[in-house]
C-alpha cells in the first residue's frame, strides 16, 4: 500500500525468535517431510517437526527449520518464491507460504465484512482502509483493539496515513502469519466481530444478491442480443434498398485476382447491423498480389495497408 504513515494509533506484535546463524540440528530430514512442506507448510506440520527433534525458529519475516534437508525441488509455495534452502542444509519458509490454504479460506469469508486481502511477496494478510474522519478513526481503533493476537501469529498495526495527494486515511494492517486449524472459528469470529452463524447468513445473503444481479444482467444481455438479431435481419435489405450495387461492377464467380482490377464488397460490422460498400484494387507488392483499400475509381487509400490476396474468390464484384 503506497501510503505514508503519519500517526500511530495502536500496534501489537507477536514475539519472534533471535537469529541463529548455525544449523542447530544435524539430524537428516526424511524426503517425504520436505515434500509435504513444499506442497503447503502448515503450523501443524511445524509442530510435528519439533516433536521429532527438529528446531523451528519463528523470525519476523520467515520461519527457519533446522535439520539436514534434502535438496528442495521448488521454491514456490503459493504465488511467490517463499521457500529457500540455506548452505547449512536448513530451510527457510517466508510467512506468506505458511498456512496459505488455511488463510485463504479465512480471508475469503472475511471479505464479506469489510476486510481486504493484501497478497504480495512480503505479506499475505488483511487490511481495512477508510477516510480518516474522527468517527472512522474511533471505529478502526476499536476494531484493532478487539483483535485477539493470542489466537494467531502476526502483527496488528492501526495508523493514520496520507497518500501522494495528501489525503488522510485510517488503516488497519494485519501481517497475518499463521494459526491453528482448531482455532479457525475463533479467529473468524474475532476478526468478523460476530458469530460464524451470523457471518454465514451475511455471506448467503450477499451471494444470493449477486446471483440475482447476475441473472438479471444475463437476461438483459439476452434481450439485447435478440433485439440486435432482429435489427440485423432487416439491416442488409434496408441498406441495399437505399444503397444499390455501385454502377459498373458485375459479379464474377471463381474470380482470380488480376493486378489493376478494382473490386467492391458488401461489408458489415461485428453485429451485422451496419453495412457499407468497400472498394479495393489489386496490386503487386514485393512479388505478391495484395488487395489495397481504395475509392470507386481505384485511388489507393494511403492511410490503410493492404492484405495478401487469395488465389481464387468464390464470388466478387469487379469493375468492368
Amino acid at each position: 500500500m503506497n501510503y505514508k504513515k503519519i500517526e500511530d494509533i495502536l500496534a501489537v506484535k507477536s514475539e519472534y525468535d533471535q537469529k541463529h546463524k548455525l544449523n542447530t540440528c544435524n539430524k537428516p530430514v526424511p524426503q517425504e517431510w520436505l515434500d509435504k512442506i513444499e506442497e503447503g507448510c502448515s503450523l501443524e506440520q511445524l509442530d510435528q517437526l519439533k516433536k521429532n527433534g527438529f528446531d523451528v525458529f519463528r523470525y519476523f519475516t520467515q520461519i527457519t527449520i533446522h535439520g539436514l534437508f534434502p535438496s528442495v525441488s521448488t521454491n514456490r509455495i503459493g504465488s511467490y518464491a517463499n521457500l529457500t534452502q540455506n548452505q547449512n542444509k536448513s530451510i527457510g519458509v517466508r510467512w506468506c507460504g505458511v498456512d496459505r490454504e488455511k488463510k485463504s479460506r479465512l480471508f475469503n469469508k472475511l471479505r464479506y465484512v469489510g476486510w481486504r486481502v493484501e497478497d504480495n511477496s512480503q505479506n499475505y494478510g488483511l487490511y481495512m482502509i477508510a477516510e480518516a474522519t474522527p468517527d472512522n478513526v474511533s471505529k478502526f481503533k476499536g476494531i484493532a483493539a478487539r483483535i485477539d493476537t493470542t489466537l494467531f501469529i502476526g502483527n496488528v498495526d492501526c495508523y493514520v496515513a496520507a497518500d501522494l495527494y495528501g489525503r488522510r486515511f485510517v488503516i488497519i494492517n494485519v501481517m497475518f502469519r499463521a494459526f491453528y486449524e482448531k482455532n479457525f472459528d475463533k479467529v473468524l469470529e474475532n476478526f468478523a466481530g460476530m458469530s460464524t452463524q451470523e457471518l454465514d447468513t451475511i455471506i448467503a445473503e450477499v451471494d444470493e444478491k449477486k446471483r440475482k444481479e447476475r441473472e438479471e444482467m444475463e437476461e438483459q444481455w439476452r434481450k439485447e442480443d435478440e433485439e440486435r438479431k432482429k435489427r440485423a435481419e432487416t439491416a442488409k435489405d434496408d441498406f441495399l434498398r437505399d444503397n444499390p450495387m455501385p454502377e459498373g461492377f458485375v459479379e464474377v464467380a471463381n474470380y482470380k485476382p488480376n493486378v489493376g482490377d478494382i473490386v467492391v464488397s458488401l461489408a458489415t460490422d461485428y453485429f451485422g447491423e451496419k453495412y457499407e460498400w468497400k472498394f479495393g484494387v489489386f496490386r503487386k507488392s514485393f512479388g505478391k498480389i495484395i488487395l489495397s483499400p481504395c475509392d470507386k475509381d481505384g485511388n489507393i487509400d494511403k492511410c490503410k495497408s493492404g492484405r495478401e490476396a487469395r488465389n481464387v474468390y468464390k464470388s466478387i464484384y469487379v469493375k468492368q
